[in-house]
């Protein structure tokens, strides 16, 4: 099964603002306004936190089924905090992921799931960004 092999394309030209990401589909994406691009585009930023938020929804439904756990709904808030880091060089410094999860069938064990479920998401494991779950039931 492993080595696994993603891929992905992009081609721009030097005079533009926003590019096409072709992954699965054509996604529109770009510099944002805080960089001086243009607004109206997926910036780097929201896809490094998408993946983030993203690899722990797959992780977690997976936990749950391998588990017999079952849930009626798991949303996520998620926040990027970007910062200097110590050569005053910008990085992704935080992820702060508001997990709110409804019904789930074993309440005791909630909390649980989620830190397996963190300790087993890869995206997470291979980021220097330290990752904050804070956990709702609903």
């Amino acid at each position: 099964m492993y080595p696994l092999t993603f891929r992905g394309k992009v081609s721009t030209s030097f005079e533009e603002n926003q590019w096409n990401l072709a992954l699965k589909d054509i996604v529109r994406v770009g510099i944002p306004p805080e960089f001086g691009g243009d607004s109206g585009v997926i910036s780097p930023e929201e896809l490094f936190l998408g993946s983030i938020i993203n690899c722990y929804v797959g992780t977690f439904k997976v936990v749950c089924k391998n588990s017999n756990l079952f849930f009626e709904t798991l949303s996520i808030d998620g926040t990027l905090i970007m910062d200097k880091n110590e050569k005053g060089k910008p990085w992704m410094k935080q992820v702060i992921l508001d997990v709110y999860v409804s019904d789930f069938s074993d309440k005791d064990r909630l909390e649980g799931i989620s830190k397996v479920t963190q300790h087993n998401c890869f995206v997470h494991n291979s980021v220097k960004s330290e990752i904050i779950v804070n956990l709702h039931h609903l």
